[in-house]
């Protein structure tokens, strides 16, 4: 047994020093908020970088405050469902943590919906609800209360409500900051352009960072030079992204024009991001710490990340398991725990799991099994340093001659040379081996690059691959 694997249970748990979670069972996530901000009331908790508009904490909760009453008025009750339908701005963090310290639940969707679109989520809320209100929005709120609906995909590729609860959200917020607060890093400042209406963008960069008492910056839409303005204009020290953005800050010379002086750490999420990017990322950007994490709408938002103080980045790793989840990997065909460096799907355990999927209870036994482990769909592996490699999707993976391929892990490493702007792989089908990896390129107006050429930087890249890997790929070469 390792300090983060333990061979009798097979299950892997994380290294990092424990936090502790509040025992209140009369606590809503709002309030937990507040109650952790008090010391810095008087700071600037969130900025509107379209309209300029800044709150303090103490005028985001009277804000807060002010709509939990005029949604009590308009007998707005405990378990009703209230959906939220806007961009990203300084009013969807007051909508939110306004809806759920009335103990209603909050339900968030794309504002670029479609009309049938949005009425198949609305159809989702056709329950019955109850007249009563309560005299303070916090009065009826419990931890294990149902605090939003999150849309997911989940395993199944259909969109679900995911049930999220009070604990979900407070768990998540000490696991995802627990790395800065062990660090005693100052106050820092996040940019979010990231949807508000999907897990990473409100749990992980808005929530919990104003449970933190950091400064969040709110863009209501991402475009590369507005938001390297906005981190020259507002000090942005933080920013999480996911991989089509990584891609451009490492590849577009635009980056070189803003002063982004400020920049401390740049975090990757939402999707495998190879190595070989995140290496070009950081030539192109020196001075900032480039890491990548992993979660899931089913994990409210966070599994693992990295910790640049304590750990070698680049390595193509999500990191180690946040404080407080457990995992097994678990082989896709025998449906038993693996030791490390064996490919299989993520199982997690933790207090920031779901509760299951709304209305829906086919779809949530099929995903959260009899001892509790929530099956994320994913494939990966820890490697002996306890480190977690998220590979692919399980309906992603290429079965080539017997062995697993994962698209994924091919389009990292063709989007890690230096004139490949974009890259997809899929199956081919192919009697004698199964299927065969075909990949279609973009690469840069002024290249040469040949059929050849990438073919021959594809086989120089995969002789750094676990062995597990590079034998699929050799024997993917054989066909």
């Amino acid at each position: 047994m390792t300090k983060y694997y333990n061979l009798q249970t097979q299950t892997y748990v994380s290294p990092r020093p424990q936090v502790y979670l509040p025992s209140d069972p009369n606590l809503s996530l709002t309030s937990f908020l507040f109650h952790s901000t008090r010391s810095t009331s008087y700071s600037t908790g969130i900025i509107d970088a379209d309209s300029d508009e800044t709150l303090t904490f103490q005028q985001l909760r009277v804000q807060v405050s002010k709509l939990a009453y005029a949604l009590l008025k308009l007998n707005v009750a405990k378990h009703d469902v209230v959906l939220i339908f806007a961009p990203n701005s300084i009013y969807f963090p007051i909508c939110f943590l306004a809806i759920v310290s009335t103990a209603a639940i909050a339900s968030t969707c794309n504002p670029a919906y479609a009309i049938f679109e949005l009425s198949k989520q609305v159809k989702d809320y056709l329950i019955e609800s109850s007249s009563e209100v309560s005299d303070l929005p916090v009065n009826d709120v419990k931890q294990n209360d149902i605090a939003a609906l999150f849309y997911s995909s989940g395993t199944t590729g259909i969109s679900k409500g995911v049930i999220l609860t009070h604990r979900n959200f407070i768990a998540t917020s000490v696991m995802v900051t627990a790395d800065q607060d062990r660090n005693k890093e100052p106050k820092n400042v996040f940019l979010c352009f990231l949807p508000m209406f999907h897990i990473f963008g409100f749990a992980v960069t808005t929530y919990s960072q104003l449970k933190r008492g950091n400064t969040v910056v709110s863009m209501e839409k991402f475009e590369l030079e507005k938001m390297l303005r906005n981190v020259e204009k507002y000090k942005v020290t933080y920013l999480f992204v996911v991989p089509p953005v990584m891609i451009a800050l490492a590849k577009q010379s635009l980056v070189k024009k803003f002063d982004l002086s400020s920049f401390k750490v740049i975090g990757s999420g939402a999707a495998p991001l190879g190595k070989d990017v995140m290496e070009e990322c950081t030539k192109n950007l020196p001075h900032i710490d480039i890491i990548q994490g992993y979660g899931s709408t089913e994990t409210c938002g966070i599994i693992s990340i990295e910790n640049p103080r304590e750990s070698t980045c680049l390595s193509g790793s999500t990191g180690m398991l946040v404080p407080g989840v457990q995992s097994q990997i678990v082989s896709v065909d025998m449906s038993k725990p693996l030791p490390p460096n064996q490919l299989g799907e993520i199982c997690l355990q933790g207090a920031n799991m779901m509760q299951g999927y709304f209305n829906n209870s086919q779809a949530t036994k099929l995903t959260i099994d009899e001892q509790g482990w929530v099956h994320t769909g994913d494939v990966g592996y820890f490697n002996e340093k306890g480190q977690l490699f998220v590979v692919d999707r399980i309906k992603e993976l290429n079965k080539c001659n017997g062995f697993q391929v994962a698209p994924a892990e091919l389009e990292g490493l063709l989007l890690s040379h230096p004139e490949i702007l974009d890259a997809v792989v899929f199956p081919f089908p192919y009697s004698k081996a199964g299927g065969v990896p075909i990949a279609y390129v973009v690469h840069s107006p002024d290249s040469s690059l040949t059929e050849e050429d990438v073919q021959k930087f594809i086989v120089e890249q995969v002789k750094d691959l676990p062995a597990f890997i590079l034998n699929a790929f050799k024997q993917m070469c054989e066909v």
